[in-house]
């Protein structure tokens, strides 16, 4: 009986290593989305249907582009004005220009801006 149950457990023990032994596969990682990721850098997506680009962070400013709904930029810089009735308004600078806080989803990285650009656009 002892024989039995030990002949028993060297047969499991050893379906159980062979098994679970096997070659290790070697799979491709995509390099491109790991640039995509990163820490320090914040990502926007013109969220209206149209918009405008202004050369100054202020509502009375010059024109100095147009934008649609999907386009994405990188975020270069941020400030926060106070008009006249003590409202506060938050202008982010992106490549064309600055926009106000209303216009944009703010994403943490290419690949969440990339991704949500996507979903409101109808893209797959």
């Amino acid at each position: 009986m002892k024989y039995k149950l030990f002949f028993i457990g060297i047969c499991f023990f050893s379906i159980f290593n062979f098994t679970s032994c096997s070659k290790n596969k070697i799979s491709n990682i995509n390099l491109e989305q790991i640039s995509q990721i990163s820490i320090n850098e914040s990502w926007a997506v013109i969220s209206s249907p149209y918009t405008t680009y202004k050369t100054e962070p202020s509502e009375n400013a010059d024109v100095a582009s147009h934008g649609r709904r999907g386009d994405i930029h990188k975020i270069l810089g941020k400030k926060i004005v106070m008009s006249e009735k003590n409202k506060k308004t938050i202008w982010y600078k992106l490549s064309d220009g600055w926009i106000e806080e209303d216009d944009i989803y703010i994403c943490n990285n290419q690949l969440q801006a990339n991704t949500a650009s996507k979903k409101i656009t109808g893209q797959k």
